[in-house]
Order: structure tokens, then sequence, then C-alpha cells
């Protein structure tokens, strides 16, 4: 009798035991499902973030190309200017004023430059 009471504990604890075991797989069927959808939420809000800095970035690219269309404009026609004055002016006076001119569409043309070149770079390396 007492070997079928050992039975019924050993039995009870295996039961137990196997109920657990359940009970601890649907917790990770349950929680692997929950990751998974998380993981698939921040997927697509990663591809709409993806698209929407592309987009960002081509918008970025033609107001920069814009500003640098009406820099030059300005510069054309501050040359136009220049050259005009430079084509009417009869003494030396102007002339360091022109020089300073000259030097300063330079400096802007250089600065032009390397901001194209800059943006360039951005570009590729969001490709």
């Amino acid at each position: 009798m007492a070997a079928a009471g050992l039975f019924n504990d050993v039995h009870r604890w295996l039961a137990i035991q196997a109920e657990e075991v359940e009970l601890l797989r649907a917790r990770h069927r349950r929680l692997n499902a929950r990751r998974k959808e998380t993981v698939d939420l921040i997927e697509t809000q990663m591809q709409k973030d993806v698209l929407e800095r592309k987009k960002q970035v081509n918008e970025f690219g033609l107001d920069v190309e814009q500003y640098a269309l009406r820099k030059f404009d300005l510069l054309k026609d501050d040359l136009v200017a220049a050259h005009m004055a430079q084509r009417n002016a009869v003494s030396e006076h102007s002339k360091p004023a022109s020089d300073r001119k000259q030097h300063q569409i330079k400096a802007i043309c250089t600065d032009l430059d390397a901001f194209n070149e800059s943006l360039a770079g951005i570009g590729d390396r969001m490709v």
C-alpha cells in the first residue's frame, strides 16, 4: 500500500510538472507572437522613415539648387554691374573696389563649389 501511495505522489508530481511545462510553452508562444508583431511594426515604421528621409533629402536638394541658382543670378548681376562700372570708370579710384569685388566673387565661387561637393557626397551616401 505504501508503494501505491508513493506511486500516486510521483504521478501527481509528474502531472504538476507536465502542466507547468505546458503553461510555460503557452507563455512562450504568446510572448513570441507579441515580439514578432512588434518586429513587424518596427520594420514597417523603418520603411516609412526611409521613404520620408529620402523625400526630405530630395526636397532639401531642390531647395539648395534653387538657392544656388539665386546666388548665381545675383553673382551674375554683380559681375555685369562691376563690368559696366569698370567700363564707365575713368579714375583709378574704382580699381581697388573692383579688385575687392573680384576677390569676393572668387570666394563665393569657392564656397559654392565646396557646398556643391558636400551635397553630392550626401546624395551619394543616401543612395
